[in-house]
C-alpha cells in the first residue's frame, strides 16, 4: 500500500486531503486486507513519523527503526503528513495482532526519479531552474536521496524472495547524506545552467538531517545502490523532456 497525498507543499496548503488519503485510507485498506486474508501485506511508510524527534534533538542521525514517532506541532499543518502515515503504521501491526496481518512496513526515505510530479525538492528545482527561478529553500539541510529503480528491486525481492523477516519495519534509502545547497548545484550543473543560487529560509517544520540506519533491509536483501549522478541525470532528462 503505497496510496498517499503526497508532496510537501500539499502538507501546507491540503492537510485535510493529505489526512483523508494518507491515514484514513491506510487503516481501511490494511483492515480490508487483514478480513480478506491477504499473504503479504507491504506498507509505505514515511520518516516524516519521526522527524518531530529529530527536531527536539533526541533522535540520533543515522537513525534506526526503533526510534520514537513524534508529532512535534499539532498546530502546523505540515504534521498531517506525519500523523497519517503513522496512523498508517499503528493501524498495520493493530490488525497484525487482531487478525493475524502478515506485514512488512518500509520507511521509505527521500526516493526520487522520472514521474514523481512537481511537489518533491529535486523536480521542483528542476522546473525551478528550467524557468530562471533560482530560489532554494534550506540550502543547509541534508538529506540522502535514494533513486526509484533501487526502490522498486527492493520491494520485489521482499515479495518474491523466500526467508524474508516478516511482520516488521525496514528503513529503505540512501546512507549519504547531501546538502540541499550541493544538490541544488549538482542540478544546476547536469543542466548545463550558469545560475547563481538564492538561498531561501527552510520551510516551517522542516528537519535539519534526515539519514537512515539501514542495517535491517541490507540483512534481507543485497543491493547496489544508484550514485546520485547517474539518477539525477536520468530525472531531469526526463524531466525536460515531458515537461508541462
Amino acid at each position: 500500500n503505497c496510496a498517499a497525498y503526497n508532496g510537501t507543499q500539499n502538507f501546507y496548503s491540503n492537510p485535510v486531503q493529505v489526512i483523508r488519503n494518507s491515514g484514513i485510507s491506510a487503516a481501511l485498506a490494511a483492515e480490508f486486507c487483514a478480513k480478506a486474508k491477504v499473504k503479504n501485506y507491504v506498507y509505505f511508510a514515511s520518516p516524516e513519523s519521526y522527524a518531530g524527534g529529530v527536531s527536539l534533538g533526541f533522535t540520533s542521525i543515522p537513525t534506526d527503526e526503533k526510534v520514537p514517532l513524534v508529532i512535534e506541532d499539532v498546530n502546523n499543518p505540515r504534521w498531517s503528513y506525519a500523523a497519517s502515515k503513522t496512523f498508517g503504521e499503528v493501524s498495520t501491526i493493530a490488525n497484525h495482532h487482531q487478525f493475524n496481518l502478515n506485514f512488512i512496513i518500509l520507511r521509505i526515505h527521500n526516493v526520487y526519479g522520472p514521474r514523481m510530479g512537481y511537489q518533491h525538492v529535486i523536480p521542483d528545482l528542476i522546473e525551478k531552474f528550467k524557468n530562471g527561478n533560482t530560489e532554494v529553500h534550506g540550502v543547509d539541510e541534508s538529506r540522502a536521496f535514494f533513486y526509484i529503480e533501487d526502490l522498486s528491486y527492493i520491494v520485489f525481492s521482499l515479495i518474491f524472495n523466500k526467508g524474508i523477516k516478516n511482520n516488521c519495519i525496514y528503513n529503505v534509502g540512501s546512507t549519504k547524506e547531501i546538502k540541499v545547497g550541493h544538490l541544488a548545484r549538482m542540478i544546476l550543473e547536469q543542466m548545463g545552467l550558469k545560475l547563481t543560487i538564492n538561498p531561501m529560509p527552510s520551510f516551517t517544520g522542516s528537519v535539519s538531517r534526515r539519514c537512515p540506519d539501514t542495517n535491517l533491509i541490507r540483512d534481507q536483501v543485497a543491493y547496489k545502490e544508484t550514485d546520485l549522478k547517474q539518477g539525477l541525470k536520468s530525472t531531469i532528462s526526463w524531466y525536460l523532456t515531458n515537461s508541462v
